[in-house]
């Protein structure tokens, strides 16, 4: 391992990138100056712990994507500089930021949003069926458009997600067997839907009718599902499990729209007059 000051390194790194994200890099770099709060540090000094408290530094002062952003452009870096040989192995290896998916607040449903569309009449009622039952259950669209009554056993969905092949054993609450309603044939399906895009274009005007003004897609269904289980304290190990998600990681995504939903909610608290 190198002994001179990590600093120049990264200076030098800077001056030779040529690649689109210069930008992204130069940032990355100084969010970690701002992390170290030094003006000479040691490759030495930079191990896998101090990288997972500079990855806490992105987490908690950066919104959204920015954190997992800055954090891979760095790791970036550290590859480079653990080949020019700063580093026996990679101090960044093993260190890991949830990727945010910054559409996914758009698309989340309130429950007063929920109740409005429950009580909003659309050109086809099977729709309206099968979109709030996704709410209630977290199936895509793909896995509601293929249930069939075979796959309700004793109060339970039993289905292999048509997208995963991962199996999903989901508790149906008294909504999602009120909209199931009478059981027919084994094989038949339980919802007669249209093509997607026939199904969005009325969700589209369905939204509109309502007057919720968000973009609404049947990912908004999953979504909503799997916010209000955690804003409602489930363990992120069980909402993970309900949505098939074959890692944690990707379920990861509900917990920064959960602490957004609650940012705005405390933001809505009227400003004092002094």
């Amino acid at each position: 391992i190198r002994k001179s000051n990590f600093f120049d390194f990264l200076q030098s790194y800077l001056n030779s990138y040529q690649k689109k994200d210069v930008r992204m890099i130069k940032a990355s770099i100084e969010k970690f100056k701002d992390f170290s709060k030094v003006e000479y540090l040691e490759p030495g000094e930079i191990k896998q712990e101090y990288i997972k408290q500079f990855a806490d530094f992105l987490k908690d002062s950066q919104k959204g994507q920015g954190a997992y952003s800055y954090l891979a452009r760095f790791k970036k870096i550290l590859n480079e500089a653990t080949r020019q040989g700063y580093f026996k192995t990679n101090p960044a290896n093993g260190v890991k930021l949830p990727t945010y998916d910054r559409t996914v607040s758009k698309e989340i449903l309130s429950l007063d949003e929920i109740t409005i569309l429950s009580r909003t009449e659309i050109a086809n009622p099977e729709i309206k069926r099968a979109f709030l039952f996704s709410i209630n259950t977290g199936l895509r669209f793909i896995d509601v458009n293929d249930l069939k009554y075979k796959h309700i056993k004793s109060g339970k969905i039993h289905k292999r997600q048509s997208k995963t092949g991962n199996e999903v054993v989901i508790d149906l609450n008294e909504n999602a067997l009120f909209l199931i309603g009478e059981h027919g044939r084994p094989d038949d399906k339980i919802f007669n839907l249209p093509s997607l895009t026939g199904c969005l274009k009325s969700l589209k005007k369905w939204a509109l009718d309502a007057g919720i003004s968000k973009n609404i897609t049947w990912h908004s269904a999953r979504h909503s599902f799997a916010t209000i289980l955690l804003i409602n304290k489930t363990d992120i190990k069980t909402v993970s499990d309900l949505l098939g998600h074959s890692k944690i990681d990707h379920t990861q995504k509900y917990i920064h729209v959960v602490d957004e939903l609650k940012k705005a909610a405390v933001n809505t608290i009227p400003k004092l007059s002094e």
